[in-house]
């Protein structure tokens, strides 16, 4: 009996995807024929996963710090500073005009030297229960 493994590109949700040969760790790497890109349907390393990347967006969110960042979804505390920093850009459009009442808060931190500072912003609705 023959199984096949159906798999859709997580970025471009591209349906034709082929093999496309072995990493160095053994796993299985595929290509998208829509966009010609390669990825893994595992990764060995969950800080890899785009998952583990939205995760650690939504604790950082709730409150949580650095370490509690990477115990929780077993990966480096340097890795976890790479995906907040790397998410400094992001500029999201609130979903209505007006609020009648918001509640803003602020993080802090210094990454690396004292010269890098960070911060992060965020507004809560306690009304709608939406951030």
């Amino acid at each position: 009996m023959l199984l096949k493994k159906s798999l859709d590109y997580p970025h471009c949700l591209g349906t034709k995807v082929i093999k496309n040969g072995h990493k160095q760790n053994g796993m299985q790497t595929y290509r998208c024929k829509n966009c010609d890109k390669q990825f893994q349907d595992t990764y060995l390393y969950l800080g890899a996963e785009n998952k583990t990347k939205i995760l650690a967006m939504r604790m950082l969110v709730r409150g949580s710090g650095i370490r509690d960042i990477s115990y929780v979804l077993n990966i480096s505390q340097t890795f976890a500073l790479q995906i907040l920093t790397s998410q400094t850009d992001i500029e999201l459009k609130p979903r209505y005009s007006i609020y009648d009442r918001v509640q803003v808060g602020e993080l802090y931190s210094i990454v690396g030297s004292k010269e890098k500072k960070v911060w992060m912003l965020y507004a809560y609705c306690a009304k709608l229960k939406k951030y």
